[in-house]
């Protein structure tokens, strides 16, 4: 199949190289969740520098603010499966209600492998799941640096081979699933597929990647540019995440932990979002050129004026509020039934 890349071409090295995220680059609306943000982020530690406890206490904090007010779906509802190790929580969001098998999407939230659960993104994935009909089954995988690389994956892909297997019973078509995920997440997801693709399990349609982690490289024209941590998120708080990921003896070239470096070849379609003032930004950027250049079939949005996180902003933010309705889009189209 052949790739293509349905956005304008990227801008020029001198372009890019002149970029000023300035006030008036970032749009009106993120640049008041921006302020906000950056007020309660000056009374803590640089992030990445906390405990991974105090981490997970103020991450859940400022996900509360992202998901007041939910959409209310005909049904939502708290689930465990089964892995070596343990039951795994995951939670469902069924739009539809009705009883017909419903295809679905295993999502991997993001948090840089530290933070984060169920609660993490729930607003944005009723959204999503409304968007595209689809159902959505949110995965609380273990969690760095308590559970270091491999472990997280892992269990996502264990996570992946059970809805396969059993989530007929939940009233799934598991004939026709996605993987996707946000920031580390997204990583978890494109890992994920490719363990599948080399375990010989072809039961993944689509790919639904956003902001993701997918090189530890700081060398990258968006690291540059806005790695500094102004914009709340940086290259030195990725570091520290990758850091508490890996562990100490984990080298960095570990395609399996990093898989921009890793076979891309025969994986499904996929829909990549990026937010322009990301420091992650070239990472999919990066990822959709590689997957494009091996025959994928590759859509890629980036969204200009927002950061890093800003799916989960739906509440209060017209660009995540459109890139969930054009995620939902592509995720409908790759899974309906023809």
């Amino acid at each position: 199949m052949l790739g293509r890349c349905l956005m304008p071409a990227f801008p020029a090295e001198a372009a890019l190289s002149r970029f000023q995220y300035e006030t008036d680059r970032i749009d009106p609306e993120m640049q008041v969740i921006l302020d906000r943000m950056l007020t309660r982020m000056a009374g803590r530690p640089p992030m990445g520098t906390d405990s991974p406890v105090t981490m997970r206490e103020r991450f859940a904090e400022d996900a509360r603010l992202w998901n007041a007010d939910p959409p209310a779906l005909p049904r939502v509802e708290d689930l465990t499966v089964r892995t070596s190790d343990r039951d795994v929580p995951v939670r469902l969001y069924d739009p539809r209600g009705d009883g017909k098998p419903l295809p679905a999407m295993i999502y991997y939230h993001g948090g840089g492998w530290i933070v984060g659960d169920l609660d993490s993104n729930d607003r944005a994935l009723r959204l999503l799941a409304i968007e595209s009909s689809c159902g959505i089954v949110s995965v609380d995988y273990c969690l760095a640096p308590e559970h270091s690389f491999p472990a997280p994956l892992d269990e996502c892909v264990q996570v992946a081979q059970a809805v396969r297997q059993h989530g007929s019973a939940w009233g799934l078509d598991v004939e026709l699933l996605a993987l996707g995920g946000d920031s580390a997440g997204a990583n978890l997801a494109l890992a994920t597929a490719i363990d599948l693709r080399e375990l010989g399990d072809a039961s993944i349609r689509f790919l639904l990647l956003m902001y993701g982690a997918y090189a530890r490289d700081y060398g990258t024209e968006s690291h540059r540019l806005f790695g500094d941590g102004r914009l709340g998120f940086g290259s030195q708080a990725m570091e520290a995440m990758w850091s508490l990921y890996l562990g100490k003896d984990a080298p960095v070239d570990i395609a399996r932990a990093t898989p921009l470096y890793a076979d891309l070849r025969e994986l499904p379609s996929a829909c990549l979002i990026s937010a322009g003032l990301d420091p992650l930004r070239d990472d999919s950027r990066n990822l959709a050129a590689r997957l494009i250049a091996v025959g994928a079939n590759v859509e890629y949005l980036e969204f200009q004026g927002v950061v890093h996180g800003f799916m989960s902003m739906t509440r209060d933010l017209t660009p995540a509020r459109r890139a969930i309705a054009r995620a939902g889009t592509a995720l409908d189209r790759a899974l309906a039934r023809r």
